[in-house]
């Protein structure tokens, strides 16, 4: 019997809990890769009827800043300093003017 497993050899609630945030984790970044065609368009999509996935799709900084997120909350690193990381670490993420490279740069100060 593994750790991961019950007495029976199914998976423990612990694995299934743990496999469930991690499937929320890759749906929060397929939803984020779905999205970043229509991000900046200023219209909102009425129609059920597009693809999920295009040559133009891409991560952005959702995800970056998700991730980040999930590692201070996973490992209990200090917020503003694995941000800054990850944000220093994707560059080209094309982060919001409020979020501002200089705030990274400075610390999010």
């Amino acid at each position: 019997m593994g750790r991961d497993q019950d007495e029976g050899g199914a998976p423990s609630e612990r694995h299934r809990r743990g496999r469930q945030k991690g499937e929320n984790m890759l749906g929060a970044i397929v939803g984020d890769m779905v999205g970043s065609v229509y991000e900046g368009r200023g219209k909102a999509i009425k129609t059920l009827n597009f693809p999920l996935f295009t040559e133009r799709s891409r991560w952005t900084d959702d995800t970056v800043l998700t991730m980040a997120v999930a590692d201070t909350l996973l490992n209990g690193h200090p917020y503003g300093e694995t941000i800054r990381a990850y944000a220093l670490g994707h560059p080209h993420a094309d982060y919001g003017h409020r979020f501002g490279r200089s705030k990274v740069r400075k610390g999010l100060g």
